[in-house]
């Protein structure tokens, strides 16, 4: 697959592949990053992986310290050209599969009736289509642990709001298109809402502050709103 290498200012650069959002192209670049991470290449603190991307955060100092470069990103650049020309097998990336519980009762989805109203679907439909499919996290981004997953049924997709909402709940589910997420914090936001989790996406106090990862599958299995509060009370 042909790239491109561009910097991202002045402390990371991203490789391109193509312009598609398809899963081929997302498993190739999770695959990558999966090579990179293990090349532990001096300098670079972060990967980021996302739908056509893979950007590599560095520290400018580090790298000069280490490697004694004047110029950290054409070290950077020149390093990650020799080990995607040198490239054999593309590992498959690691996944992990993971249910969360979603209440897509009506109070916990205020653009359940906008989305059945327009796709002219049923409430039931739409809350059978979401949960019944397996997404994949394409990419963390937004917030911190905001995972972009797709991709949704076509009948329930529904374009991103042109006015967002200055408060949506954390555990917020919507959907943008043919994507979904999940809110992790409380926060402005344009994707249509339609139902809510219990389960903590960002904890700042774990050590592995964030729940979902590039490249995880998840199911949402709906619950009651009896059983969403019981999980909260806990």
């Amino acid at each position: 697959m042909s790239y491109t290498i561009y910097p991202v200012g002045e402390r990371a650069l991203a490789v391109q592949w193509g312009e598609s959002a398809d899963e081929q192209t997302n498993e190739v670049i999770q695959g990558i990053a999966e090579l990179v991470r293990e090349a532990n290449i001096p300098g670079v603190t972060d990967l980021i992986p996302a739908y056509q991307t893979l950007t590599l955060v560095y520290d400018p100092v580090q790298v000069r310290k280490s490697t004694g470069a004047p110029s950290a990103y054409d070290w950077v650049h020149g390093e990650i050209r020799l080990l995607l020309e040198d490239l054999r097998d593309i590992p498959a990336p690691s996944s992990r599969s993971i249910e969360i519980p979603v209440c897509y009762d009506p109070s916990f989805g205020p653009d359940q009736a906008l989305i059945c109203r327009d796709r002219a679907v049923s409430t039931d439909t739409l809350v059978s289509l979401h949960s019944r499919l397996e997404y994949k996290v394409y990419m963390i981004g937004f917030l911190p642990g905001f995972a972009y997953m797709g991709m949704v049924d076509e009948r329930i997709t529904s374009p991103r709001k042109r006015e967002p909402v200055m408060h949506i709940p954390a555990g917020s589910v919507g959907i943008a298109g043919i994507q979904t997420g999940i809110y992790p914090v409380s926060s402005p936001g344009g994707w249509n809402i339609i139902g809510r989790t219990p389960v903590a996406l960002f904890d700042p106090a774990a050590a592995d502050p964030v729940l979902l990862r590039a490249g995880d599958r998840v199911r949402f299995v709906p619950i009651t709103l009896e059983a969403y509060h019981g999980y909260t009370s806990h």
